[in-house]
This record gives structure tokens, sequence and C-alpha cells, in this order.
């Protein structure tokens, strides 16, 4: 009974899942297939040139490698119902439109509809709740600077800086992940040369652009230009250690973030780390993963939510150095 009573009301995201509840790795090992295909580059959706190399790469990545990327959970759980919140509504009101839909084509539940159909339906939605706002601060890396060199092609045109960076590709994959049901807008703020100081001023004096809204979800992409030979020398002109550099930059970055804004109107966003710094600026164990050793001690101390994408493929990328 209790099991019927709690699958028969969907007024949250958890009760869209199965019960019980699958673990993410299980989630990923099942749609394994599906997930390939929502990989695909904005400009390679037909040929799927990658569709080989794409594989290849999703095969490394096991539920065993994924597991070491997930290094803190956020401590407050509240910007998580927050944002699942914000999902749910404007789901709840898409699946509406779809059912309705569905119902007047005589379409069964497990009839494929059209994407551009779906499109329209999400448009002609009156008042439609809003979609999830994600807003990724990062460098070089985030902005996708030499994207363009991969086994695959060097159609720097097509495939060359932010279209290509991983934040680009999130805009295309979760769309066709959620069956093409527009539920998040991915904002990315990132500029070559930057880190956590840049994204510090810009979070302090607001001066986002317009046409980016306040984010519910912010991930700082800083790690590998925090350790750039330019954040070395400033650390050096400071007299400190490139250490203490680092931890009082991440650290004042995540009090301002935490922090509510007077007259903003908006709660703190539910703040996210991501360390994807594997070296090359440093020659020393110690110092390459200063990064690394500061995002975890931070998040675990403020309670952040942090993933390292350098855990994940660490090894492999120590195993071979030769770059494409």
């Amino acid at each position: 009974n209790n099991r019927k009573k709690k699958t028969s009301h969907n007024n949250d995201m958890c009760s869209l899942l199965p019960n019980p509840t699958p673990s993410t790795l299980s989630l990923w090992s099942h749609f394994l297939p599906h997930i390939l295909d929502s990989s695909k580059h904005a400009h390679d959706w037909h040929e799927y040139e990658f569709h080989d190399f794409t594989a290849r790469l999703l095969s490394i990545l096991t539920p065993d490698r994924l597991i070491r990327g997930v290094k803190t959970l956020p401590l407050d759980w509240t910007p998580v119902q927050r944002s699942l919140t914000i999902l749910h509504k404007r789901w709840t009101a898409i699946q509406k439109e779809v059912d309705s839909f569905r119902k007047k084509n005589n379409l069964s539940p497990t009839d494929p509809i059209d994407p551009k159909t779906i499109e329209k339906l999400q448009n002609s939605i009156p008042n439609a709740p809003r979609k999830l706002n994600i807003l990724i601060m990062g460098g070089s890396v985030t902005m996708g600077v030499v994207c363009h060199l991969n086994p695959v092609t060097t159609q720097t045109g097509k495939y060359s800086r932010r279209a290509c960076a991983w934040p680009g590709r999130l805009n295309t994959f979760f769309p066709y992940l959620f069956g093409y049901y527009d539920l998040v807008n991915i904002d990315s703020l990132a500029l070559g040369g930057t880190n956590t100081e840049s994204g510090r001023t810009i979070w302090d004096y607001s001066i986002l652009p317009d046409e980016i809204p306040y984010p519910d979800i912010l991930i700082n992409g800083y790690a590998t230009n925090d350790m750039h030979y330019n954040s070395v020398q400033d650390a050096i002109k400071r007299n400190v250690t490139l250490e203490q550099s680092v931890f009082e930059l991440s650290q004042s970055f995540i009090r301002q973030v935490l922090t509510p804004k007077k007259g903003c109107g908006h709660p703190p966003p539910l703040l996210l780390y991501l360390d994807d710094y594997m070296g090359n600026e440093q020659n020393e164990i110690r110092e390459t993963m200063i990064s690394s050793r500061v995002i975890h001690e931070l998040s675990g101390y403020y309670g952040i939510g942090s993933i390292s994408y350098a855990d994940v493929v660490r090894d492999i990328v120590y195993g071979d150095t030769r770059e494409w």
C-alpha cells in the first residue's frame, strides 16, 4: 500500500524514477547506448564522425572509474531540492502537452514523437515553468582552446572552441538525453587566462552579462588556470606559496558565492567545484596536487560538491603522455 501511494503522486522528480531507485552507476550502465547517441557534437549530428572514438572513450569510463570522480557531496541539500523542483515543474508541464498530443493522435505511450513536434509543444505552453539555470565559469580549458586537436578530424572551423568544449557539449547532451525535453539552460562564462580570482571579481560585483540569468547551479572550472604559470608568478609577487594563493582565492570565492547578496532576491546557488588539473606546470607530485588538495579540503569544510575529472583519467594520462 505504501508503495502504491508513493508512486501515485508524481509531485517530485524522484517519483519519476523506478522503485527501488537505481544507483547512478546502474543507470549509466543501463543507458550507455543512449548516452553514446546523446554525446554527439552539435555539428556532428548526422554523420557522427566521432562515433567510434566516442564509443571507445565511453568504454574506458567504467563505473569503477566514474566513482573516483565523486569527491564530496553538498552538505545542505536545500539547493539540490530547489533544483529538482524546478526540473519537475517544467517536466510536468511538457509531459502534460505531450500526453494531450498522444491522446489527440491516438498514440500509445511507447510511440515515438518527432523531436520538432516536441519542440513545438514545449514552445506552445503558456507561462511555461522556467528551465534550470546552470552557469559554468572557467578559463581556457572550459572555453575549449585547442579542442580541435583530436585523432578524428582537424576541421577547426567546425569543431573548435566553445561548441567543442564540455559546457557546449552538455547543451547538446541534456536535451537529447531527456527525450528532447528542454529542461536545462547552460551558460558558459569562460575566457582564456582567467582564474578563480577573475571569477570572484565577476561574482562580487555582479557583472554577469545581461543574457545570463542568475544560476541555480554554479560550477567553478578554474582549477587548471589556478595552477597556470601566470598564477604561479602572481603568488611569487605577493610573497606567498602557490598553495597559499590557491587556498585563499578559492576560499574567498566560496564565501562570496555562499553569502546571500543584499537585495538580490535569489538564494545562493548550488556550488560545485571541478578539478581537471593533471599537471605540466609543476614537476613535483605535491606541487602538482595542490589544486586537488585545496578543492577537497575546502569542499569538505564548507559542505559543497566537488568532482575530479583528473582522478578519473589520471593514470591513463600519466601512463601515456603523448598528446594528440
